[in-house]
């Protein structure tokens, strides 16, 4: 009797353990498998797979307001120069020509009052950051220099 008894408990085991396997193979075939989410790394950050990294490198295009001379998300009278462009101030323009060697950084000021082809040249080192600067009788503050870009705020009335 105790054979037929152990017979009975392994087959009722082996028969609960095939009914358990035919229902999860019945499931996932109706289920079917579960689509991937749409790879995106940083959705918060504008990121994703078709991300153009021509257009990303480009220098964004700077303009102003022609009032007050204000570029767009800066505090105001703050100026961010890239290298090469003119930014007018009151009655100068403001070159940025970047690296001068030896960790100095050279600024053109243009009067276009007085002689409209000629740049005078300046010189600013990174120990300049914070420090106010006075170009031909006009107040800025150097707030950040950089090998591309140099960010000024413009103190003068």
């Amino acid at each position: 009797m105790d054979s037929e008894a152990r017979h009975t408990w392994i087959s009722l085991f082996l028969a609960t353990l095939l009914a358990l396997g035919l229902m999860a193979a019945a499931y996932q075939s109706t289920q079917g498998p579960r689509p991937s989410p749409d790879a995106d790394p940083s959705p918060g950050f504008g990121w994703s797979w078709d991300f153009d990294y021509r257009r990303a490198v480009q220098e964004p295009a700077l303009t102003t307001d022609s009032e007050t001379n204000q570029q767009p998300g800066l505090y105001p009278g703050e100026l961010i120069l890239p290298i090469g462009k003119p930014i007018p101030v009151a009655n100068l323009s403001i070159v940025y020509r970047g690296p001068a060697g030896a960790g100095k950084f050279r600024v053109d000021v243009i009067i276009p009052t007085l002689d409209p082809g000629y740049a005078y040249a300046n010189e600013l080192t990174r120990a300049d950051q914070g420090r106010e600067l006075t170009l031909y009788g006009q107040r800025f503050e150097v707030v950040a220099i950089g090998e591309r870009v140099l960010r000024l705020r413009h103190l003068s009335p």
